[in-house]
């Protein structure tokens, strides 16, 4: 039971954003196929998200465009590994965004299950 039961399949098409950065997280991931990028945010734009994120949103300071640079420079790569093992031992809150590139298929390791478990 330990080995099968709290792990859950999840499916992400193109696009699609797996978590967030400030998401609390409650499962760590495997990703079995796929890929998808991981953008961790910097100091400076952390800051900017805690202002409200307006800058960030583009409901200032030129629309869309900035949000778009900030698309454009998410370069590390997620293959077929594990993501979020932290979230194992301590409450861990997401430092960054995972989004999808392609079909993703992952198996989410739910960590209040594996609590019940164990």
């Amino acid at each position: 039971r330990l080995c099968c039961d709290p792990l859950e399949p999840l499916s992400y098409m193109p696009d699609e954003h797996i978590f967030s950065y400030g998401m609390v997280c409650s499962r760590m991931y495997f990703m079995v196929a796929g890929a998808a990028t991981y953008f961790k945010y910097g100091v400076i734009l952390k800051a900017l998200m805690h202002s409200g994120g307006k800058f960030i949103d583009g409901t200032t300071n030129g629309g869309g465009e900035c949000k778009e640079r900030l698309r454009n420079i998410r370069s590390e790569s997620i293959g077929e590994r594990s993501i979020c093992e932290a979230s194992i031992w301590v409450h861990w809150v997401h430092h960054g965004d995972v989004d999808t590139v392609s079909h993703v298929s992952i198996l989410g390791l739910d960590m209040k299950n594996l609590d019940e478990l164990v």
